[in-house]
């Protein structure tokens, strides 16, 4: 094995150093500029190439170096013979330098910083909000029924957490509704199964989560029941239970979906089969074990082919049903 060199390890260093984004390479900066101040300090006091007259102590040299390397205009004022007057505009030439190159670095992390604000990768500091999660053309009319229900609510809050374009999503939201409602529509960047990007919507704070099927995907029920279950599941989940709507697109995936939320309580419309089923669970003070009473009734509904899911995970209190107009 081939020993690295030191030229190798500090350049090792270095480049991990630069790694680190802004800060790293405004403090290299810095060091840059101490470094050359001390050393134009040095010469100019060694070589005693300062004029007689008011020559300056030490800290007074080191004072003048750093006016030369940050205000190039300082040096319009020398006077003294050319030795000096050379070492102060080859110290106002890499003070110009370094100057320059601080600018770049903070503008470029600005615009940095600019961009992920952009991007929406913010944590949302919202309270009893609802939270969506996923995107399809669907939000449109969710949106707008949400605006109707929380119209005597004081400062609602809606979040969307969707692997798209914050910006995209916000003017989408803009075209299709006309914004002259009291909900607030926050839009948040982010994978709803990855738990890291989860955690971005405040799921623990919110009131009521609503979970989406992701269009163009070839088995979106799988994608939301992988949304529930990381909604469910985390390690940072809340000891109350969530009240969760999931829209599902084959009935047969609805017990899965139940299975993962950890449902007690469930509602369902299901257009393939034309029938709504309302079902409860209650504790029996008796036993650990609990009865299960479901009624059935007919509807017609033609014009949606989605099954809507809706449960509360451990409420022992009865929820009424939640319902998402097509």
């Amino acid at each position: 094995m081939i020993k690295p060199t030191l030229r190798q390890r500090l350049r090792y260093a270095f480049d991990n150093t630069m790694a680190r984004g802004t800060s790293a390479l405004v403090l290299w900066l810095v060091v840059a500029s101490s470094i050359l101040v001390v050393f134009f300090s040095a010469v100019v006091l060694i070589g005693k190439l300062a004029p007689s007259s008011g020559r300056p102590g030490t800290v007074g040299q080191l004072f003048k170096s750093l006016l030369h390397a940050i205000d190039p205009g300082t040096i319009a004022n020398d006077t003294g013979k050319w030795p000096f007057l050379v070492m102060m505009l080859l110290l106002t030439i890499g003070g110009l330098l370094i100057v320059s190159a601080l600018i770049g670095v903070l503008a470029t992390g600005l615009d940095r910083k600019l961009d992920e604000l952009r991007k929406g990768r913010s944590v949302v500091l919202e309270r009893d909000h609802t939270l969506i999660l996923g995107w399809s053309e669907t939000i449109f009319t969710v949106l707008g029924e949400l605006e109707i229900a929380n119209a005597s609510e004081k400062n609602p809050s809606v979040v969307i957490l969707a692997d798209r374009d914050r910006v995209e999503m916000e003017d989408a939201i803009r075209a299709k509704l006309d914004g002259t409602g009291s909900t607030r529509v926050v839009c948040r960047t982010g994978n709803p199964v990855d738990l890291t990007d989860l955690e971005i919507g405040s799921p623990q704070t919110a009131r009521s989560v609503i979970v989406l099927s992701p269009e163009g995907d070839e088995d979106p029920d799988a994608q939301v029941i992988k949304t529930i279950l990381a909604l469910t599941r985390s390690p940072g989940r809340r000891a109350e239970p969530y009240r969760i709507v999931a829209e599902i697109h084959d009935p047969s995936n609805m017990e899965a979906a139940r299975l993962v939320g950890g449902a007690r309580r469930c509602w369902s419309t299901s257009a393939r089969r034309s029938a709504a089923c309302s079902c409860s669970r209650r504790a029996s003070p008796a036993r650990p074990s609990s009865t299960t009473s479901c009624s059935t009734s007919r509807a017609t509904r033609s014009t949606s082919a989605r099954t809507t899911t809706s449960w509360e995970s451990g409420s022992a209190t009865p929820s009424s049903p939640t319902t998402i107009a097509r």
